[in-house]
C-alpha cells in the first residue's frame, strides 16, 4: 500500500493499493523515457473519504441510455444487478454490478435489491448503497415531450479506461402528485472510486429525504441540505428541500 490521494478522492491510511502497472510504451531505447500507469483502488471505510461541495456543476448528457426504471414504476427496483461497466471501488470491496430504484438510490453488488421507499441512512437493507437524494419518489409519466424525456431511472457509461464514469440519472416528479416528471439529479461513479451528486431542476416540495452513502449502519456519510455539510456520526434523514440546481456534492 501508498499513502496518496486519487483525484478527489483522498483518504486516510490504509489508503491506496496498487493493483497493476502499466508502462507506455512497453518497450524504450537506453536513456529514454516511459511513463508508467498505476491501477489502484482505495480500501478505507467511505467515513474516511474527504467531502467536497460546490456549485455550477453540469448534468451529463444522457445520449442513448440504459433504462433502469420505467416510468410509473412505483417503488420497484431493476429486477436483477447490471453491469456498472468497470471495477468500482467502494468501501473497501470492489464491485462489478448495481441495482437502482425510482426513490433515489442504488445498491452496489450481485445482489438482488428490494423496494425501500422509506429513507433511512442506518437501514441494514440493500446495502451497500449511494443516495443523491433517497425519499418516497415517483418516476411520473412516459413523456413530456422531448427526446429522452421519459420518467424513470438511465444510465450512460462515458470515457476510456481508466477513466470511465458510469453516470445514473433520476427524472421524478417532484412531489410525487405531480403526474408529470420535473426533477432531474445524477450520480456519477469514476473508475478511480470518486463519486459525485449532481442537480438540475428540481420539483418544489416539504419532503424529509436522505443524501449520502452507506455501507454499514455504523458507516456512513449523511450530508444535510441546508448547511452543505457531511457528518459521519449523525444521520439525516429529514432534508426538508431539495438541492439548488447546478450543487454538487462529491
Amino acid at each position: 500500500t501508498i499513502d496518496a490521494c486519487i483525484s478527489n478522492a483522498c483518504v486516510s491510511a490504509p489508503l491506496i493499493v496498487v493493483d497493476g502497472i502499466l508502462e507506455d510504451p512497453d518497450t524504450t531505447c537506453i536513456n529514454g523515457n516511459i511513463q508508467l500507469g498505476a491501477s489502484v483502488f482505495s480500501r478505507a471505510p467511505i467515513n474516511q473519504y474527504e467531502f467536497s461541495t460546490g456549485t455550477g456543476a453540469a448534468l451529463a448528457p444522457m445520449t442513448f441510455p440504459t433504462f433502469l426504471v420505467y416510468a410509473m414504476n412505483d417503488n420497484d427496483p431493476t429486477p436483477s444487478p447490471v453491469p456498472i461497466g468497470f471495477t468500482f471501488p467502494f468501501n473497501g470491496t470492489q464491485f462489478s454490478h448495481f441495482s437502482a430504484s425510482p426513490d433515489g438510490w442504488i445498491q452496489l453488488g450481485m445482489r438482488t435489491a428490494a423496494a425501500e421507499p422509506t429513507n433511512n441512512v442506518v437501514s441494514a437493507v440493500n446495502l451497500p448503497k449511494i443516495y443523491p437524494y433517497w425519499d418516497d419518489l415517483f418516476p411520473g409519466s412516459f413523456f413530456t415531450g422531448g427526446p429522452n424525456d421519459f420518467g424513470g431511472v438511465n444510465s450512460v457509461l462515458s470515457g476510456t479506461a481508466p477513466r470511465r464514469i458510469l453516470h445514473v440519472e433520476w427524472f421524478v416528479n417532484i412531489p410525487r402528485t405531480n403526474l408529470a416528471p420535473n426533477s432531474r439529479f445524477q450520480l456519477w461513479l469514476h473508475e478511480n472510486g470518486v463519486i459525485e451528486f449532481r442537480y438540475g431542476t428540481m420539483g418544489t416540495a416539504t419532503l424529509s429525504a436522505s443524501i449520502g452513502m452507506t455501507g454499514s449502519a455504523s458507516v456512513f456519510q449523511s450530508v444535510s441540505l441546508a448547511t452543505n455539510t457531511v457528518s459521519t456520526s449523525t444521520p439525516n434523514n429529514a432534508n426538508t428541500g431539495q438541492p439548488a440546481s447546478g450543487r454538487f456534492y462529491r
